[in-house]
């Protein structure tokens, strides 16, 4: 299984503890950052691990993120970045060569092997049901899934998702990207998650074996800085979390702050 890692310079402090972890729970799987900040990777990771891999993302999407902003209807052209790296995602996995891929989000490190979830559909209190509205319509059937598959991270088999992309083109006669630009400007009821739609196909065609929802702390950022991050990886152990994000993209209070240091004093499962 290999890993790869999409990331911005802003990641580095998380990206660097995250791949500690890794080499711990997945020794022998390559781990590859894929980054348009080549520079900053090498200076500031490519030091300590001279085993990661550091790569271009221009090696991989060939579309332009300005092209995914003229695009994206005006409601959603805001989150044009977002949208690159989604389609990021499905390029890396079906460039590797390796049947499968282990994806996770920069801003988010693992507490547990990922090898232990393979097969298993991990959900999340997330819930977006204009994902589902997107996959139902792509699909043209109902999405299996009862929950949400968002848990920043997600384990691929290239073949699955090869075979995903080749459905839909078949289906709607155009390509893939250019099926999701037109849907997403067709209705303000979908919205693209590459996550979302992945685990939906695969339980539609493959079938999962289990499913369990994954202890996941999105909130990190609201009780560090990145570059303190690993002074609360412990505490989070320690309360069997077995993933952390800091998303510090999202909306920030001190009602927010009380509300993640209550939730981490009691150990709980909210977002």
């Amino acid at each position: 299984m290999d890993i790869y890692i999409p990331a911005l310079a802003s990641h580095i402090p998380i990206v660097r503890a995250n791949i500690l972890k890794l080499k711990t729970f997945c020794p022998k799987s390559p781990i590859t950052i894929v980054t348009p900040d080549v520079c900053d990777y090498q200076r500031e990771i490519g030091c300590l691990f001279d085993d990661v891999g550091i790569k271009n993302d221009l090696m991989y999407l060939p579309i332009a993120k300005e092209k995914i902003a003229m695009c994206l209807p005006g409601h959603l052209r805001y989150k044009s970045s977002w949208y690159y790296q989604q389609f990021l995602k499905y390029d890396i996995i079906l460039k590797s060569q390796s049947p499968v891929c282990l994806i996770v989000d920069a801003d988010t490190i693992l507490l547990s092997s990922p090898e232990q979830y393979a097969n298993i559909n991990l959900y999340s209190s997330e819930y977006n049901k204009s994902y589902f509205h997107l996959f139902e319509f792509a699909m043209r059937c109902s999405a299996p899934l009862p929950r949400s598959s968002i848990v920043n991270f997600m384990i691929f088999n290239k073949h699955v998702l090869s075979g995903m992309i080749s459905h839909v083109e078949t289906i709607h006669s155009i390509s893939f990207f250019d099926f999701i630009m037109s849907a997403l400007a067709q209705s303000a009821d979908y919205e693209f998650s590459e996550y979302e739609m992945y685990a939906n196909w695969y339980a539609l065609t493959i079938g999962f074996q289990d499913c369990k929802k994954l202890r996941l702390f999105r909130r990190a950022d609201l009780l560090t800085s990145p570059n303190r991050i690993d002074s609360i990886l412990p505490i989070l152990m320690a309360k069997n979390y077995e993933a952390v994000a800091c998303e510090r993209n999202h909306a920030r209070s001190f009602h927010k702050f009380l509300l993640a240091k209550f939730i981490l004093l009691l150990g709980i499962d909210y977002w």
